[in-house]
């Protein structure tokens, strides 16, 4: 039989309703030798394998953390239990709910129907996939966000068709909810990412909740804002000048979200031919692959995504693969492949933040020109790309290109040959 843990003894001996049939249910789960007793959330926790699996508790107690009892301060509370106030969080859920349903009611066409469907299907899904991303990513770490916002948008497709909206109006709605699903994915995988390396610095879950939620409403303007910035500067859709009609901005590709229409559509258009035979094609793909040792999902990404962002993905996979196998000694091969993903890391958000300073410039007016053109003119940039590239051929410019992607690599697997056997003390980063 397990150990009884004295705090546990604790809460059983303040418990006021069923008692007899808590003390029942506590023996049998200390007879489980791999069960671990502990006290969490004010409740009786019992844990295998770091996971916990079972909470005993009476209805009547299990609110006595949402009613904001004075416990949650007492003296000798672990740090990794002082957590934000129950009643706040509520409060804070509410209103966001609210705030969502007045959203869905002006993207329906002003209909309370359906705003409430969407916002139903939202808060079921969010509380359900929230919790397999943040279990995923806190055992595996990697947030499986792309496959669960497919699995809403079908769903989401699935109800507002039941609901009989179709169409362009469907297909729209049906994206925002998968938008909004996407981001809690996101943010809860993210948080249980900062918990996980507060609970290294020191810090509580209660600062880091603060901190969050203030992050979270600054970045969601900034965002907004951002994307506005961007649409302005190069344009989401542009003017076709062969054939007059509006497109979308061949610059601006993204295949994800491509591919998520492409499901909608399959669902949401009543004159759609649905591929069954391509998705069970997918399937059979994916399990081949599983069975072969290759990550369905990575194969998956190389059929879908263009070119110009495959090659890329190639180069920084072999070079983290040869990273792996730089050295026998396995804390400086993970060094190594450590410091690889903070130099790739920042290339990427380097890349992203001088695309939003060129965005910045483009909108900035200056004279008859913008500031990116003002500077150009000044130093004859356009004229001297102009004789430089004017007469090269495609194939020419497309090996110059890869030679300095190629370049870039190689620097950045000899820089990460330099990382020494301490930097990689820890788990691996996440990988974008």
């Amino acid at each position: 039989m397990g150990e009884r843990n004295p705090d546990v003894d604790e809460v059983f001996a303040q418990a006021t309703s069923w008692k007899p049939e808590m003390e029942r249910l506590r023996e049998i789960l200390l007879d489980i030798d791999e069960f671990t007793e502990a006290r969490k959330w004010w409740q009786a926790c019992y844990v295998f394998d770091g996971a916990n699996v079972v909470i005993i508790s009476s209805f009547k107690i299990s609110f006595r953390g949402v009613s904001g009892s004075k416990r949650a301060g007492e003296p000798g509370l672990e740090r990794t239990q002082i957590d934000m106030n129950m009643k706040l969080v509520l409060a804070l859920l509410g209103i966001a709910l609210i705030a969502m349903a007045i959203f869905f009611y002006f993207v329906t066409g002003n209909s309370w129907n359906y705003s409430l469907i969407g916002l139903l299907v939202v808060f079921v899904i969010s509380f359900l996939f929230t919790t397999v991303a943040a279990n995923a990513i806190a055992i595996v770490g990697t947030n499986p966000v792309s496959g669960m916002t497919l699995m809403t948008l079908i769903l989401s497709s699935v109800f507002l068709l039941a609901a009989g909206l179709s169409g362009p109006s469907g297909m729209f709605i049906a994206l925002i909810i998968g938008g909004v699903v996407c981001t809690a994915l996101s943010m809860a995988g993210g948080f249980v990412t900062d918990l996980k390396v507060g609970y290294w610095l020191g810090a509580t879950p209660l600062q880091q909740q603060r901190s969050k939620l203030i992050g979270t409403v600054v970045c969601a303007a900034l965002v907004g804002l951002a994307i506005m910035l961007i649409d302005n500067a190069f344009g989401f859709l542009i003017t076709d000048p062969a054939t007059g009609q509006i497109i979308a901005n061949p610059a601006m590709p993204a295949p994800q979200a491509n591919m998520m229409r492409e499901v909608i559509i399959t669902f949401m258009d009543p004159t759609a031919i649905i591929p069954w035979m391509l998705f069970g094609i997918g399937i059979l793909i994916a399990v081949i692959m599983n069975w072969v040792g290759v990550p369905a999902l990575a194969f998956g990404l190389g059929m879908y995504l263009p070119q110009e962002i495959n090659t890329p993905l190639l180069l920084g996979a072999f070079a983290a693969y040869l990273l792996k196998k730089s050295s026998k000694d396995k804390a400086l091969a993970d060094a190594r492949y450590q410091k690889g993903v903070l130099i790739a890391s920042g290339f990427i958000a380097g890349a992203a933040l001088f695309k939003i300073v060129e965005a910045v410039m483009r909108v900035i007016p200056m004279g008859d020109n913008n500031v990116l053109g003002a500077i150009h003119a000044s130093y004859g940039a356009d004229e001297i790309a102009h004789t430089f590239f004017m007469g090269m051929e495609a194939n020419t410019a497309n090996l110059i290109g890869f030679v300095l992607i190629f370049l870039l690599t190689a620097w950045m697997f000899w820089n990460s040959l330099r990382a020494k056997p301490e930097e990689g003390e820890g788990e691996p980063s996440e990988t974008a």
